[in-house]
């Protein structure tokens, strides 16, 4: 069974090797290729910033809670959740 799952493994492997290997020339790109338009709006000295938040931390802030598990806690007689069955 070990040499039927090798050999099926390197077959999908080929496969897939001149799969890609045969789609490459398609996607890529060519001489005459043309470059994307660019818009027409270009930045200035004049432009102002964007505006940033007005909320800033301060040293009276309260932190957030952490580790607030809704879940009862694990115990050493806890039973181990079932596995499939693998080979």
């Amino acid at each position: 069974m070990t040499t039927y799952k090798t050999f099926a493994a390197a077959a999908s492997a080929v496969l897939l090797t001149l799969v890609t290997a045969g789609s490459m020339p398609a996607l890529a790109a060519s001489q005459d290729d043309q470059q994307a338009p660019r818009g027409q709006m270009q930045a200035t000295l004049g432009d102002q910033q964007a505006p940033r938040g007005d909320v800033r931390a301060s040293i009276t802030d309260i932190q957030a809670p952490r580790g607030q598990d809704t879940q009862a806690p694990a115990t050493n007689d806890d039973v181990q959740a079932p596995r499939s069955a693998r080979f």
